[in-house]
Formats: C-alpha cells, sequence, structure tokens
C-alpha cells in the first residue's frame, strides 16, 4: 500500500477509535499524557465540567503558564 492509501486508512481507523471511545464515554488520556496529535480530539472526549476542573487545576499549579504552554490548553 503507498503512503497516502496509508494515511487514508488510519484517519478512517482513528475516526472509528474516538467514535467508539465516546460511545462508551472513554478518554483518549493515558499514562503519559495526551500528546500533541490528540490535543484536538481530547476535547471532544471529556465533558465542559471536566475540561473546566482540568483547566482550574493546571491554572492553580501554574498561574503564569510557563509549564508547557499551548500543549493541552490554549491560553486561559
Amino acid at each position: 500500500m503507498n503512503e497516502a492509501t496509508f494515511m487514508e486508512k488510519t484517519k478512517e481507523i482513528e475516526r472509528r477509535i474516538l467514535d467508539l471511545v465516546r460511545t462508551f464515554k472513554g478518554s483518549i488520556s493515558a499514562e503519559h499524557g495526551i500528546g500533541l496529535n490528540k490535543k484536538d480530539e481530547f476535547s471532544l472526549t471529556i465533558d465542559e465540567l471536566e475540561l473546566s476542573y482540568m483547566k482550574s487545576i493546571k491554572k492553580l499549579f501554574d498561574p503564569r503558564n510557563i509549564l508547557n504552554p499551548g500543549k493541552i490548553f490554549d491560553a486561559f
């Protein structure tokens, strides 16, 4: 399979997995964190309240946003 076909299939599989994660109310987060590749998808698997809690914790421990700025949360 050529690279273009591989990338297309990869995106299709990722969409299917994300749909399953949302169906079962799961999360894509793991012990190693989210990662930049999954930053956009992460917000699709958690609700606004969870996201609010996470941002509040980040702000509490990093009020100047100097630890990995913009990695998971854009500027708050």
